[in-house]
């Protein structure tokens, strides 16, 4: 799969699904092989682009490009977390989107001591991302989302309107100790200090990129990367 061999995390069919689905799924197709594919989606009174990947070997070729114009032919207000790749970045610049502030992946260890997360239902917007959440193995405290990804608990979405250290000294306490533990967070995001002050290092770098328009929720301290 193009996706999976491009690194990406996110590359799960149920993820594509949902994106076909709720938006539009395209793929770039030569000779009968698809080469590239991308996603867009309805979210925060805007449109996101979910997904954008290329094969290596088709690199260079404009194919971003004509995917990036395709997905958001007739829309007028977009963003999406694009990688620091530079023919990413400028294909998104390219469509009028103007790249704003870094979402930082963060990989660290659970605390640990703690009550486990009780299930609760999702307390925010975006409740179709919690309810694709769940019904794929993952679970729902009422402010995060979670799914367990090998070794490995991702924090898929953290919204609250409390303070985010003691969401966070929560969250984490109540996750077994010592569980590697994976959230992206804007640059901005009052996680990020209680984040780096209990050990969590910076393990990957994507940059928000929108039009003028789109702002995210204040409240909202990490992200799926693929659906915000």
């Amino acid at each position: 799969m193009v996706a999976a061999a491009g690194g990406s995390p996110d590359a799960d069919t149920w993820h594509l699904a949902f994106v076909a689905e709720q938006g539009r799924l395209l793929a770039a197709v030569d000779g009968g092989t698809v080469v590239g594919f991308g996603g867009v989606v309805p979210a925060h009174g805007s449109h996101m682009v979910t997904d954008l990947f290329v094969d290596v070997d088709h690199g260079g070729r404009g194919v971003g490009g004509r995917l990036v114009a395709a997905l958001l032919d007739g829309v007028s207000s977009a963003f999406t977390f694009s990688s620091t790749h530079p023919a990413a970045l400028a294909a998104y610049r390219r469509a009028g989107l103007a790249l704003g502030w870094p979402l930082l992946t963060m990989r660290g260890v659970a605390l640990g001591g703690g009550e486990s997360p009780t299930a609760h239902e999702w307390g925010h917007d975006r409740a179709e991302v919690a309810q694709l959440v769940v019904a794929h193995g993952g679970w729902c405290t009422g402010d995060a989302l979670m799914a367990r990804r090998g070794d490995s608990v991702s924090v898929l979405r953290l919204a609250a309107d409390r303070p985010a250290d003691a969401v966070l000294a929560s969250l984490m306490s109540g996750i077994d100790q010592y569980t590697n533990v994976v959230l992206s967070v804007p640059a901005h995001s009052p996680a990020l200090a209680w984040l780096m002050l209990h050990g969590f290092r910076i393990d990957d770098v994507d940059i928000f990129c929108s039009t003028a328009d789109v702002a995210l929720p204040d409240h909202l301290w990490a992200v799926h990367r693929g659906l915000a």
